[in-house]
């Protein structure tokens, strides 16, 4: 199963959210950050791994009913040509509200500095700065270009909406999926994606083999 989304549109906390109440595995894989990027971007491939050109190698994954994918795979041509067939959740936010939604993660130091924008600009600033640099095409054309694929195998959902109403987006998303509905009120996890949260877990991990090293040693 698949989730295509637009950055900074609470895919996390949704992909966590649909695994916990379905017991089913959530990846964001990073099996093809060395692709090339794909045609038409500007600079969203810099601060997202997983906007890349996909191949068919990458497909057969997301067709696995036992686990759930999120990734930010931008519209190209290529891109939306193999993901055609693949039944896809497409989740979308306003650009502009993305672009600001960058600017609070670096002033609350929830993810590293975005290239080309710092912590002191203000929003128009950063507003400005976007446009200047293509980023914001780039927003829009994901976007625009995903909003498109209206068919059987693509189920629209926005980011107002899952955030005002979790239970009926998560409804629609497991009708589209066919899992089982969910009968209870959804609160959406609190989740969130990011290369400081990664290292905090790498630490975390190399700790606690320290410590079974420790404990081996102390306890032959």
């Amino acid at each position: 199963m698949l989730i295509i989304a637009i950055p900074k549109s609470a895919s996390t906390s949704l992909l966590k959210t649909l695994g916990k109440i379905h017991n089913l595995k959530t990846i964001q894989s990073n099996k093809f950050q060395n692709n090339a990027k794909p045609d038409g971007t500007i600079v969203l491939h810099k601060y997202h791994t997983d906007v890349r050109r996909i191949g068919k190698q990458n497909i057969d994954k997301f067709n696995n009913s036992e686990i759930i994918y999120k990734q930010h795979i931008y519209p190209s041509e290529n891109n939306q040509l193999l993901l055609k067939s693949v039944k896809k959740v497409v989740l979308l936010r306003d650009p502009k509200e993305v672009i600001l939604a960058y600017r609070r993660g670096i002033k609350k130091k929830v993810h590293n500095n975005v290239e080309g924008f710092s912590e002191g600009m203000s929003e128009n600033e950063w507003l400005k700065g976007a446009d200047n640099i293509g980023l914001t095409s780039d927003l829009n054309n994901f976007f625009n270009l995903w909003k498109k694929n209206r068919d059987e195998f693509t189920l629209i959902v926005h980011y107002d909406r899952l955030i005002s109403n979790p239970t009926n987006e998560i409804n629609r998303i497991e009708d589209f999926f066919n899992l089982r509905r969910t009968d209870y009120k959804v609160k959406l996890s609190k989740k969130r994606y990011t290369r400081q949260s990664k290292v905090k877990i790498a630490i975390s991990n190399m700790t606690l083999k320290f410590k079974r090293f420790i404990v081996g040693l102390l306890n032959p």
